[in-house]
């Protein structure tokens, strides 16, 4: 009786550790589908403007898109991809501001050799060349520029 008795207390504590570990591991389970939820909502409502107005097909939009993604190895894809809804004009939509950017360069970089010792002139280009990626430029510019006024930052 002795031996039966252990047995039975021996599978009574088994069947509520199994209980016990059955409902632990539902509750983790439901408390990891909380969490994912929960980050998913949030970061669903974090997703940028453009995203919507490329999806809702607005022009301005693909264009800011496509300048944002212009270095990367996918652009072409991207521009293909835009350029079958607004057409082949789009690249040059796309590289307006560039066009223009390299055009103001150029205008700065003629003053520069009619005023070299001009800070502005050289803060411009600095501006410029930071704006276009060429950070070395910009900052072989911003140190020019610093040399004949050092209060620039």
């Amino acid at each position: 009786m002795k031996k039966s008795m252990s047995v039975l207390l021996s599978q009574a504590v088994q069947e509520v550790f199994l209980d016990y570990t059955s409902s632990a591991v539902k509750i983790l389970i439901a408390v990891v589908i909380l969490a994912y939820l929960s980050f998913n909502i949030y970061e669903s409502q974090r997703a940028s403007e453009l995203y919507f107005d490329v999806i809702k097909e607005k022009k301005p939009a693909a264009i800011l898109f496509l300048q944002k993604v212009q270095t990367l190895n996918s652009f072409s894809y991207f521009l293909k991809g835009q350029s079958s809804l607004y057409g082949p004009s789009l690249r040059e939509d796309v590289e307006k501001e560039k066009i223009e950017r390299q055009e103001q360069i150029q205008t700065f970089l003629a003053l520069l050799k009619a005023y070299p010792a001009s800070r502005d002139v050289l803060y411009g280009l600095s501006f410029l060349y930071r704006e276009n990626g060429q950070i070395n430029k910009a900052n072989d510019y911003l140190f020019r520029a610093k040399e004949i006024d050092p209060v620039i930052q």
